[in-house]
């Protein structure tokens, strides 16, 4: 996908930001942590309590960059 505005100034699904991820894209990236950082951190606390919370997302965010990257 090729454009001359930063990824973050276009609608782009969840779809098309995982395969700019794959071609290295760290904007990308770093917009689809900010859709999904509040999802893994709710889920997080729910599984993990306030103590394991912070440990559980990381885990969280570590996923969703391999999983964008195959």
């Amino acid at each position: 996908m090729t454009s001359l505005l930063p990824v973050s100034e276009i609608q782009v699904s969840d779809e098309q930001l995982a395969a700019l991820v794959r071609d290295g894209n760290d904007e990308a990236f770093a917009l689809l942590v900010s859709r999904f950082s509040g999802v893994l951190h709710r889920l997080a606390a729910k599984f993990g309590g306030a103590s394991d919370a912070d440990d559980l997302a990381q885990e969280g965010l570590v996923g969703l960059l391999s999983a964008a990257r195959t």
